[in-house]
């Protein structure tokens, strides 16, 4: 790769934050700026800064949750131990900074611990402080924390997860055919 062409994509990379300032959701600028981190090997602590920014004046921005998974899954490769970082930032962003019903958080905190398939010990401080703030899963709980306790496996035994079911189907009604389908394989 020549100095010329370098230069050019830092300066696309500086081109892509000012498109995503006017929207942050742009899948196109996107998919330009992960080509311009992966071919340019532009990585670095900045690009995590920058989502980290994104987040915090939107949580709800999905694409910067997603360019989170980005980073993450070049970063594992280089990084040992950044997977239980991220658990820990996403678990602390959840507790402190998240106005609540922040469905793109879960989602990547289900990321996290399904698609690597490693739940958080249970003797970890931020994971219990999870646990309290938002359990015990019953009527009054948040259906996020239920719908992520069900899916992750933290509700193992049969009458849970009917029960889980259940009030999944009276929180979030939208996707009541899958939480009935899920109860219904149940023993």
């Amino acid at each position: 790769m020549d100095k010329l062409g370098l230069n050019v994509a830092k300066e696309d990379l500086i081109m892509t934050r000012k498109h995503l300032k006017d929207d942050a959701k742009n899948i196109h600028c996107w998919q330009y700026r992960q080509w311009l981190l992966r071919n340019f090997d532009l990585w670095g602590k900045s690009e995590w800064e920058y989502v980290e920014e994104l987040i915090s004046e939107d949580e709800f921005n999905n694409s910067a949750w997603n360019q989170r998974a980005f980073l993450l899954q070049h970063a594992m490769q280089k990084e040992p131990g950044v997977q239980e970082r991220d658990l820990q930032w996403t678990t602390s962003w959840i507790l402190n900074c998240s106005k609540g019903g922040n469905e793109s958080a879960w989602n990547y905190l289900l990321y996290l611990t399904l698609d690597f398939q490693q739940l958080p010990d249970e003797k970890d401080d931020t994971w219990l402080n999870l646990k309290c703030k938002f359990g015990p899963w019953d009527e009054s709980g948040d259906s996020l924390y239920i719908r992520y306790m069900l899916l992750s496996g933290g509700i193992e035994d049969s009458a849970g997860i009917r029960k889980a079911c259940r009030l999944l189907n009276a929180l979030a009604p939208m996707q009541k055919c899958f939480w009935d389908s899920l109860s219904s394989t149940i023993n």
